[in-house]
């Protein structure tokens, strides 16, 4: 079912939160009932656009309709660079992951990030930038970090309000 009492049910699909050997979204996905919606995670550490395109074209093909695309935090067994076997860590940018499915799969909905939660200035101001980046890329939704300060949740909220209203 995708409602219950009136009120609607997904289920979100993490991508690599414990170790950066997790299984994929699509694969766990499988493990539970077609008729529940999924918010499919793609997290662009340590991949390519390449990864990317694989996995939006896995997900039409299964016929998936919603993902949440984020740059990801620093790979668990990340490489510096440093040493010479071992090439600098890849990360996909979510701006290009949401441009990249927007020109492949445009009946995928997609969601980004954003983290309210930023006290510094500096850092406030990075999240909401780049928040208007994701959207002019075509976000069509916005998912906020966890946190339990009601007011910067207002702020998102109203933020969304007053510049992209076009988006959930």
């Amino acid at each position: 079912p995708s409602s219950i009492g009136g009120y609607p049910v997904s289920m979100t699909v993490a991508d690599r939160v414990r170790t950066d050997d997790d299984p994929e979204p699509l694969a766990i996905a499988q493990n539970y009932a077609a008729e529940i919606p999924k918010i499919l995670h793609f997290s662009g550490k340590g991949r390519d656009i390449a990864d990317f395109n694989a996995f939006i074209r896995a997900a039409q093909a299964q016929g998936y309709l919603n993902v949440l695309l984020l740059t990801g935090d620093k790979l668990k067994h990340h490489q510096n660079g440093q040493e010479i076997n071992f090439p600098r860590t890849r990360y996909l940018e979510s701006v290009n992951a949401v441009m990249q499915c927007k020109k492949l799969a445009p009946e995928i909905k997609v969601g980004v990030a954003l983290n309210p939660f930023k006290y510094a200035k500096a850092e406030h101001d990075a999240q909401y930038y780049k928040l208007d980046k994701k959207v002019r890329a075509g976000a069509d939704y916005v998912v906020t970090q966890l946190g339990f300060d009601l007011d910067a949740l207002k702020e998102a909220k109203q933020y969304l309000e007053n510049q992209h209203s076009q988006v959930d």
